[in-house]
């Protein structure tokens, strides 16, 4: 049968993708990131990345990665203005809306390693 447990990220990242498809970003917990800030999103390149201090509680994290995510949805040159923070309202509403009808994605172990 296995273990089967309810990750928050990954149901975070899935609202994210339900809202905004094209969505792409590389996401780390970052031991060198000072608290605070406690996430930041970055370009490099071509690439958006999202680091969280690894530092913060689990419920932190989440809504820090909920933030982060706004901004790799709209644009981190959007700042904190209203267009952003639509973005983060609608994540949010999505994550919410897909647990309390109990729309979550389960991950099972089985004991063996893939």
């Amino acid at each position: 049968m296995g273990i089967k447990y309810y990750d928050p990220f990954r149901m975070m990242i899935f609202a994210a993708k339900e809202v905004y498809p094209a969505l792409s970003c590389i996401i780390q917990f970052d031991p060198e990131l000072a608290c605070p800030p406690y996430g930041e999103t970055i370009s490099f390149g071509k690439k958006l990345i999202i680091s969280i201090a690894h530092k913060v509680s689990v419920m932190d994290a989440l809504e820090i990665l909920a933030h982060e995510l706004a901004h790799v949805s709209v644009g981190i040159k959007e700042g904190h203005n209203k267009v952003w923070e639509e973005a983060m309202h609608k994540i949010i509403a999505v994550y919410q809306n897909n647990i309390l009808n109990q729309k979550a994605l389960y991950n099972t172990y089985s004991g063996k390693d893939k």
